[in-house]
This record gives C-alpha cells, sequence and structure tokens, in this order.
C-alpha cells in the first residue's frame, strides 16, 4: 500500500530486500494500475552519467553535425514516467551524485566539452524508485555502502522474505495469470514443498536461495502441461549434488500429489552430437532441454574436469541443429578469466578505419553475445565465476523473466545509437561454473538462472562401458566435424589415392604374387575404394563396423608386408651371388700371391739359419772360456777354506 501512495504522488523510494522477493515485480504490476509507463535500468559499477542522462553523438544529418541522445533517465524526468534503476548499490560515485544533484534541483543537466550546457526541467509526474540487495554475505564487498545525505532523498520500504500465506496468495494469483487449469490441491502442495525446503537451515543464508521465481516458474510450466514431477526436479533439484538431490526428492514424495506422477525416461536428441551415453549427461541434458524448452538460461556446474566445457559445446551445437536448424555448427562460445570486461562480450565504440568523405569517424562494434541475442544463438560463457563482479551484474537485465507475451529488450547505454536491442525469443544463456565457487558470485546473478548439476560422469562404470569408451575415444577424433572441413578431408585424401597410384605405375614392374603366382592388383584396387568408402561414410560408423573394418585393413597390411618380404629375399639372393663371384676372383688372385710369399718366405728363413749358425759358433767358445774361469775361481776358495786346520 506504501509503495501505492508513494508512486502515485512522485515520492521517490528505496526498495530493500532479499533477491527473489518481487521488488521490480511490485513496482511494475503497480504502474500497471496507476496506468503510469515504466522504464527499467539495470545500473553497474561501469555506467556512467551519460549513460543515465544522455549524451552528443555524431549525426551526418543533423546542421551542427551532432545530436542529442537522450538516455532513460532524461526521458523518464522530461516526459513524467516511473524510472526503476534496479542495484542502486552498483552504481559509482559519479552517478550516485549525479542523481542526488536532480532530485534537489529538479533539473537535470547534459553538457559536453565545448558544448553550451543542457538544462531539462523535471516533470512533475516524474517517480524514481531504486532498488537494491542487502550489503551482507560473500558478495556484500562488491556493493556500495550509500550515505545518509543520499539515502534521506528515498523514502524506505523494506521487503522481507514471504509467509507460507503469502506464498500461496501469490501463487494461486500466479495461477490464473499463467492460465493454469488444474488441480488446485498440486498448487497447495508446491507452496508446501517450497516452504519446508527453503526453511532448511542450510538454505536460508545459500546464494543459490528459493525465491518466488522459483515458484512463478514451476506453475508457468504446469500450466503447459509439463509433467510436474520433472518440473520441480529440474527448477528445484537439478541445482543439488547426489546426496541432497536424494533428500529433496523424499521431501517431494511426502506431497500427496506429487505421488501420482512418476519422472520420465529420456533419451539423447537426435541430432546431439555422438558420444559417450552415460546417466550424469542424461540427468544433464534432460534438465538443459527442459529449461531450454521453458525459455530460461542456465548454468551448468560440476567438480573441475568433470568436462563442462565440452558438454557446454555439445549442448550449443544441439540447440543450434534443433532449434535453428542450421548446419552451421560455429558456437557463440567465450572464455571468461579476471580480465574479461563488459565490452568483450556486448561491443564498444571503435574508430573508422579510412572514414569516407560525409562518413561518421567512429562506428559500433559489436561482441559476440550481442550478436547471439540479435540472431538468436546459444551463448556459452565458460568459467563465469572467474568473471567480476561487474561484468555478471551487467547481464541482470538480459536474464529477467517478465512471462508476458510482448517482446523483451536488452539495454544497451554503451551504443548511443542503438541504446535497446530486442532480444530474440531464441536466445539462450549457457554457463559454466565450478561447483565450489558458485557461492562466491551474485545472489541476483545467480537466482536468475536454472541452476544444473553434473555429476562424475565414470561413477559406477562397467568394464565393458569402458572399453566402449576407449575405442570411441580413439576412432571417432571429430565427432561433429563442419562440413566444410569435411569436404576438404575427403578431397585431400581422394588427391593423395591418386598420388599413390601414379607412383605404383613409373616404377619397375612389382611381383605382388601370392600363392600360385596370382597377381593382387585388383585387391590392392579394392583395398583403396574401400578406404575411399569409408571417408565418405565418415560418422556413420558403429564401434563393431569400426572394427571389421580394422580386421580388413590389418589383413591388407600383413599381404603387403609378404609381398615386401618376398622381394627383399630376392635382392638379397642377387646381392649374395654377387658376392661368391666377387670372392672366387679374389681367391685366384690370393693363390699367386700366397706362392711369391712363400719364395720369399724361404729365402728369408736360408738368411736367418746361416746367421744363427755364426752366432752359435760365437756363443759355444764363449761358453768354454767362461767355464774355465768358474772352475780356476772354484779350487782358490776351497784352498782357502781349508788352511785353518792345518
Amino acid at each position: 500500500m506504501k509503495l501505492y501512495n508513494y508512486l502515485s504522488t512522485g515520492v521517490a523510494v528505496l526498495l530493500e530486500g532479499p533477491t527473489g522477493t518481487s521488488k521490480s515485480l511490485s513496482v511494475d504490476i503497480i504502474c500497471k494500475l496507476l496506468n503510469k509507463k515504466l522504464i527499467r535500468f539495470n545500473l553497474s559499477s561501469e555506467t556512467t552519467v551519460p549513460d543515465l542522462m544522455g549524451r552528443y553523438i555524431g549525426d551526418k544529418n543533423s546542421w551542427g553535425g551532432i545530436t542529442l541522445k537522450e538516455g532513460p533517465y532524461k526521458i523518464s524526468a522530461e516526459k513524467g514516467y516511473v524510472l526503476l534503476l534496479d542495484e542502486i548499490n552498483l552504481a559509482s560515485e559519479q552517478v550516485l551524485q549525479s542523481i542526488e544533484a536532480s532530485i534537489d534541483s529538479k533539473v537535470i543537466s547534459v553538457e559536453i566539452p565545448g558544448m553550451p550546457l543542457k538544462e531539462i526541467e523535471i516533470n512533475e509526474n516524474f517517480c524514481l524508485v531504486a532498488t537494491q540487495n542487502p550489503n551482507k554475505g560473500l558478495f556484500a564487498d562488491k556493493r556500495q555502502n550509500l550515505s545518509q545525505k543520499f539515502l534521506n532523498k528515498f523514502q524506505p520500504i523494506y521487503f522481507p522474505t514471504f509467509t507460507k500465506d503469502e506464498f500461496l496468495l501469490i501463487a494461486k494469483g500466479l495461477s490464473k495469470n499463467f492460465g493454469y487449469k488444474g488441480d488446485n490441491k498440486l498448487i497447495e502442495d508446491l507452496i508446501d514443498f517450497h516452504y519446508e525446503w527453503s526453511q532448511k537451515p542450510e538454505l536460508v543464508d545459500d546464494v543459490q536461495c528459493l525465491t518466488i521465481r522459483e515458484i512463478a516458474a514451476t506453475i508457468d510450466d504446469f500450466s503447459k502441461g509439463d509433467n510436474p514431477y520433472d518440473t520441480v526436479l529440474t527448477i528445484y533439484g537439478a541445482r543439488y549434488s547426489k546426496k541432497m538431490k536424494e533428500e529433496l526428492i523424499k521431501t517431494l514424495n511426502n506431497k500427496v500429489s506429487f505421488r501420482a506422477f512418476n519422472s520420465q525416461i529420456y533419451s539423447l536428441p537426435r541430432t546431439f552430437p555422438k558420444c559417450y551415453i552415460n546417466k550424469a549427461l542424461l540427468d544433464v541434458m534432460k534438465s538443459v532441454e527442459f529449461s531450454f524448452k521453458n525459455k530460461r538460461n542456465v548454468i551448468l556446474s560440476g567438480k573441475e574436469g568433470s568436462g563442462l566445457t565440452q558438454i557446454s559445446k555439445w549442448i550449443s551445437q544441439w540447440y543450434e541443429k534443433e532449434i535453428n536448424g542450421s548446419r552451421n555448427l560455429d558456437s557463440y562460445f567465450c572464455i571468461v578469466t579476471e580480465e574479461t570486461k563488459n565490452s568483450d562480450l556486448i561491443g564498444k565504440l571503435v574508430p573508422v578505419q579510412n572514414p569516407k568523405a560525409g562518413q561518421e569517424l567512429i562506428d559500433w562494434n559489436s561482441a559476440f553475445l550481442l550478436k547471439a541475442i540479435k540472431l538468436g544463438k546459444c551463448a556459452v560463457l565458460d568459467g563465469i565465476d572467474n568473471a567480476k563482479s561487474i561484468v555478471t551484474e551487467r547481464l541482470n537485465g538480459l536474464l529477467d523473466e517478465t512471462y508476458g507475451k510482448g517482446d523483451k529488450y536488452f539495454d544497451v547505454p554503451e551504443n548511443p545509437k542503438e541504446p535497446q536491442v530486442k532480444i530474440h525469443p531464441n536466445f539462450r544463456l549457457l554457463c559454466t561454473s565450478k561447483i565450489n565457487k558458485i557461492n562466491q558470485m551474485s545472489p541476483a546473478f545467480v537466482n536468475r538462472f536454472d541452476i544444473i548439476v553434473l555429476e562424475d560422469q565414470m561413477e559406477n562404470i562397467t568394464e565393458s562401458e569402458l572399453s566402449t569408451l576407449v575405442k570411441l575415444l580413439m576412432n571417432q577424433p571429430n565427432i561433429f566435424p563442419k562440413e566444410d572441413e569435411y569436404n576438404e578431408e575427403k578431397e585431400a585424401i581422394e588427391e593423395e589415392r591418386k598420388k599413390k597410384i601414379k607412383e605404383l605405375e613409373k616404377n619397375k614392374e612389382i611381383d605382388y604374387s601370392i600363392g600360385k603366382g596370382e597377381s593382387s592388383e585388383s585387391d590392392e584396387e579394392k583395398r583403396e575404394n574401400k578406404e575411399k568408402n569409408k571417408i565418405m561414410n565418415k560418422n556413420k560408423y558403429n564401434i563393431d563396423d569400426y572394427e571389421e573394418e580394422e580386421e580388413e585393413e590389418e589383413d591388407n597390411k600383413k599381404i603387403k608386408k609378404n609381398v615386401n618380404e618376398g622381394d627383399k629375399k630376392k635382392n638379397e639372393e642377387k646381392n649374395n651371388n654377387k658376392k661368391r663371384y666377387e670372392i672366387e676372383d679374389d681367391d685366384d688372385d690370393e693363390g699367386d700371391e700366397q706362392k711369391n710369399e712363400e719364395k720369399n718366405n724361404n729365402k728369408k728363413k736360408y738368411e736367418i739359419e746361416k746367421v744363427d749358425g755364426n752366432e752359435e759358433d760365437k756363443l759355444k767358445k764363449e761358453d768354454k772360456f767362461k767355464n774355465k774361469e768358474d772352475t780356476e775361481k772354484k779350487e782358490n776358495k776351497e784352498e782357502i777354506m781349508f788352511e785353518p786346520s792345518r
């Protein structure tokens, strides 16, 4: 009631409360009741004063060459609209000072260096509404602490968490708006489950807290005829790991209305890339397909090394084929790091290279995310948990679900020529995050997604399944090739085959005979044709077919090996015969040389014997003389030894 009175009288209001307490939705509903036009703008730390108020931009059609591009604040203040500024405590100090000055002076000032100051008076019907989440928890240091002077400009309204009765009242209203025609007991049991589960002590202060968003999404799916049991398991249960999910299922099964439903059996879509199928992958794809079908975005979380990146690429490729029917499998994929800026995702103004006469000097360059938004693609932000808060909070406006039938728009104040971009109805955002880091991100950002946990894909794997996985990884290196790459590869292999045939024709004739001497040339042609057919039918082989092909190729290799070994033996025999002939010639020459050497040796022997004879006579004479001297010495010694005894 307070909010209704403030909006009807133009009093500035500050709405504060946890994420998912319907702050923005309440403003939207009251504006419709008052028949007031509402303009919504999401603030971030990168928002500038010109983004909010307006700026001069180049205009070749204007008399002065420039024109004023109005910002949302100026438009609302001048025409008397309601302006909703989401996440006011994320704005920079300069933006906050500009807002405070306009409230005090009732005037908006737009200036640019070298141009006269332009002042616009504020319409008396203008009403400013700001929202903020509490500055507490793991994300507290990412938000501004608003000064008391600034807060005094607003009338505060606190949005507490809803009671069980309030949840039920809101749910009945949503059921009517969505056209739900089922049993009201199912809605009552949903609220009982929601309230009981959200009040668990370990979940009260969790970043992935349950809010009115989960109730609205669930009832919306009920009204479309979706399986109530699978709907709750996806929106509520897919965010938890195995143990926590089992507790949630027990709680859900205690509600009578949900016992009448069973979880439906799921199989991968026909257009999903060929891969190893396991329970974890099936559970993830079942939830992702359900969320995408109901126009919701997804955060895929899991442990490091669990396959998040590869699966996210496969999902993007599947979505492109399934929804857009395109063979162009280029994915809108970005690896997010701490250095990633908003301009890397959305775009920026860049100087025009070599501008022509009359052409503007600065142009807008859209980044991959903005292109995906316009074209209706599935954009993948891999590792969103690495992004700075200014990046994640900047995307909040893109993720809001209005559940209306009208077009949705994304504010791009960075591009003055197109400050709003229409969001294609097929656009989906898929993010990945490590499961242990998801609680460090902004609750306002996380709670705008369906969170789906990827469990261990190798858990309880059998030996047969492991063998299948290994064969698939070895034999299918390019599981989902692009069509142009496939054609190029096919042509290259065909060209290589032709070159080999020409080389065989140029070489001397090779005897390929096997057994009875039959030519294996026809077998060689068959092998070449079979290799060609194998490439032409790539991605159509199953594992059993591939093994048969491998066995045939192995037999062909053995045949070729035997042929090569036969040629090798023939060459060795020729070489041996040639060596034998050379050895016999060498033996004849060696016989003559041996005779000459024997003559020379006999001559040398005679000379040596002659010399030895002369030396022998000489030695005999010397020995005779030496023996005579020894005898004389011995006799003298004996005489000396016997003298004392005499």
